[in-house]
């Protein structure tokens, strides 16, 4: 056992070990100064054992009262990265912790000003790019050459479809779409219909309703794109949706040649493309996947994908039936 493995590792643990300590040789000093007395040694230790318990609650008190703060911090710090808007602790407590709170919260801002400028800054020139696309398109349809004609737009529409991907991706959670309990049942049968209305292979199992507190328009594109992705590069998408205890558990599995295990985690990465092939059909902007975790983490859920062992790959989404999103 290496040493201090006995130690808590809570400020509380460690407080009530130290206190506890203080008593326990308080009480061996005092019997040494006390007479041998039968009697007198029994009322030492009964008076050091009550002593000893009422320092050990008020410790627990105190200590879960100076170190709430903390708690509040450390839940703060957790949520950078998950939503656009700085969320600031209360600057209360000890003036140490008051201090630190501060600090945090003047970095917060200082981060969120620098992403906001920057993201600003790309989604203006992103929008600004919309008009010499739209110039190019109508001076593409006086072409004699139709076939040219045809490229052209093709090479447009990819374009413009990268554009509204890497909006999307910008925008974040900073739209103000209002939460509302929707029937996700529904909207993934909606979502399969669609596909096989365009000609594409793709089922739903699970229960006709299943009532969930979320931003509808953000999951409802999250989940289009995971249905789009097994599509274009497994073929088909085939839809689950099952409960287990208050989790609503979506898994999209698909027939394709899977994802190296290696890579899985780099697919999330915004404007990563593991397919390099540059048709629009399946080489898309590398967004699909990020802007899908993105707004399952704004729900407080989780995206991961998985290989199956019979081939293909599996994309499985977990939503709280109850809980609330992360605050933004």
């Amino acid at each position: 056992m290496r040493p201090g493995a006995l130690v808590p590792r809570s400020l509380t643990g460690r407080t009530i070990v130290l206190l506890m300590a203080s008593v326990v040789l308080v009480h061996l000093f005092s019997m040494m100064l006390t007479p041998s007395s039968h009697d007198v040694g029994m009322m030492v230790v009964a008076s050091t054992s009550f002593m000893a318990i009422g320092v050990t609650l008020v410790a627990v008190v105190i200590v879960r009262v100076l170190t709430e703060p903390l708690r509040r911090l450390a839940a703060a710090a957790d949520t950078i990265g998950q939503t656009t808007a700085p969320r600031l602790v209360a600057e209360d407590g000890p003036t140490e912790v008051q201090h630190v709170a501060s600090a945090f919260n003047r970095m917060q801002r200082r981060i969120h000003h620098l992403v906001e400028d920057r993201t600003q800054a790309l989604a203006a020139v992103s929008h600004d790019l919309r008009t010499p696309i739209t110039r190019l398109r109508l001076r593409a349809g006086f072409l004699a050459d139709r076939e040219m004609q045809a490229k052209i737009d093709a090479d447009l529409d990819e374009m413009e479809s990268m554009i509204s991907a890497t909006l999307t991706y910008l925008s974040g959670d900073s739209s103000a779409e209002e939460r509302r309990t929707i029937n996700v049942a529904a909207t993934l049968e909606t979502l399969v219909g669609e596909a096989v209305d365009a000609g594409h292979v793709a089922t739903y199992a699970g229960p006709p309703h299943v009532p969930i507190d979320v931003r509808p328009v953000a999951l409802k594109r999250a989940l289009t794109n995971l249905i789009s992705n097994a599509i274009k590069h497994g073929g088909s998408a085939a839809v689950e949706l099952r409960i287990s205890d208050d989790t609503a558990i979506i898994s999209i599995s698909d027939e394709g040649p899977g994802i190296p295990a290696e890579l899985i985690e780099r697919a999330f990465e915004p404007f990563v493309r593991l397919d390099q092939s540059r048709n629009r059909e399946t080489g898309g902007a590398g967004l699909g996947l990020t802007i899908a975790r993105q707004a399952i983490a704004a729900e407080g859920g989780d995206l991961t994908l998985h290989n199956r062992p019979t081939g293909g790959l599996i994309a499985t989404v977990s939503l709280a039936l109850h809980a609330k999103s992360t605050p933004p």
